[in-house]
């Protein structure tokens, strides 16, 4: 579940330089103090096989990891 809004969460990935893979995302999220929940949803992001191009990737990409989680919760 994205416990961080948007917003919150957005701050922790607007100074990054993309593309960037998902363990540099959360290299770079500690690193900025980010709460240990929201690393922990970037590490539970699926393998892309590929690197994120920018924080609305990231976004999409943790909605679609908490709704398959509600999917298969139910």
């Amino acid at each position: 579940m994205v416990s961080e809004s948007n917003w919150d969460a957005q701050q922790y990935l607007e100074s990054v330089e993309y593309p960037l893979s998902k363990e540099d995302l959360v290299t770079d999220a500690e690193s900025k103090g980010a709460p240990q929940d929201f690393t922990q949803q970037l590490e539970g992001l699926a393998e892309r096989g590929s690197e994120y191009n920018g924080p609305s990737e990231v976004l999409e990409a943790l909605a679609y990891e908490e709704q398959e989680t509600q999917r298969r919760g139910s």
